[in-house]
């Protein structure tokens, strides 16, 4: 699988990059559950990115740098 996904310049964080919430959050609507996330770069803004399937979970890329990874993860809730 490849896609594609665009960051709007309404989403950004730092100047010239996308919020990392949002961005990591995009990410992990391709995987069916819950998800861990790891932003590795900042993400262009306005540029189409590309989203690759890996054996471990999407990987998003611009060119040939990656700026994301995510896997299938679990939620856990510690009650006091």
């Amino acid at each position: 699988m490849t896609a594609t996904l665009t960051i709007a310049k309404r989403f950004h964080g730092p100047p010239a990059s996308g919020n990392g919430g949002y961005v990591c959050g995009r990410l992990a609507r391709f995987i069916p559950g819950p998800a861990v996330v790891r932003l590795k770069a900042p993400p262009p803004l306005e540029r189409p990115l590309t989203v690759e399937s890996t054996a471990t979970g999407p990987r998003l890329t611009d060119r040939e740098k990656t700026l994301a990874e995510a896997r299938p993860g679990r939620v856990d809730i510690a009650e006091k």
